[in-house]
């Protein structure tokens, strides 16, 4: 840009050196004529002022468009910053209560196959990214091959500091038999359910599917508590970010 600009005032100059040259030519040649020399000159005059203007205009576009250019220069330079000064921040921890023995408290996630898979899935992989997925147990997910599931149910809600218990509309659903599924003693949810009962650990119920809470009398004498537990509303897609959101900051109050 510079080099336009040297150029252009290189032309100007020479522009005007020319035609002040020709001046006395112009003048010795109409000179004969009297005023037909003095309009030919003034003619010149014009010309000659004309151009010097054009020229002149150009060279100033050209000042003001190097000077743009030179101030956002500048005001890149100001605003980067250098890569070594730039502060990351922080990667969050999990966070993790502690037993008294030392070892860390988990979210215990009791949800039935046959009734919730797909929201239970989705709260499982939130709470794993807020609070690590050491700290987050899913039954099936989690129950080592070849061992007793009850025992291992047990010794979970025995660790864990919270349960969560996902109920759907097929929750407590009539079993082949006729009965409800509840009512059966071996039925995993009511194993950990009860055993959460037992240790007093806190149960939050999670309501999906637009259901409500189950009375006292829906439920087996065992389970009969957990109709006055406190629980949350879980929904779909827009709400489900928010509605986890909730679940987490209640959770996170009962592991400190």
């Amino acid at each position: 840009m510079a080099g336009i600009g040297r150029r252009f005032h290189t032309r100007q100059a020479m522009a005007v050196l020319m035609l002040s040259s020709t001046s006395p030519l112009l003048a010795q040649h109409g000179g004969g004529s009297g005023a037909g020399g003095i309009g030919l000159l003034i003619l010149f005059v014009v010309v000659a002022f004309i151009v010097f203007a054009i020229l002149r205009s150009i060279a100033r576009r050209l000042r003001e468009r190097r000077e743009r250019k030179r101030r956002q220069q500048e005001e890149l330079r100001r605003r980067s910053v250098p890569i070594s000064e730039i502060k990351m921040p922080a990667a969050s921890k999990p966070v993790q209560a502690s037993n008294g023995n030392g070892s860390a408290k988990s979210v215990f996630i009791s949800y039935r196959r046959q009734d919730s898979p797909h929201i239970a899935g989705r709260i499982y992989d939130e709470l794993s990214k807020h609070l690590g997925k050491s700290a987050v147990f899913k039954d099936v997910d989690n129950i080592p091959l070849g061992v007793d599931f009850r025992d291992h149910i047990r010794e979970q809600i025995r660790r864990c500091a919270v349960l969560i218990a996902v109920i759907g509309r097929n929750w407590n659903e009539t079993s082949a038999s006729g009965d409800r599924r509840l009512n059966d003693r071996g039925d995993h949810l009511r194993l950990e359910i009860e055993a959460a009962l037992e240790r007093s650990i806190p149960i939050i119920p999670v309501l999906v599917d637009g259901v409500t809470m189950p009375s006292e009398e829906e439920l087996p004498p065992s389970l009969a508590r957990l109709a006055y537990r406190n629980g949350i509303e879980v929904r779909p897609d827009p709400d489900f970010h928010n509605d986890a959101e909730r679940l987490l900051r209640g959770i996170e109050s009962l592991l400190k």
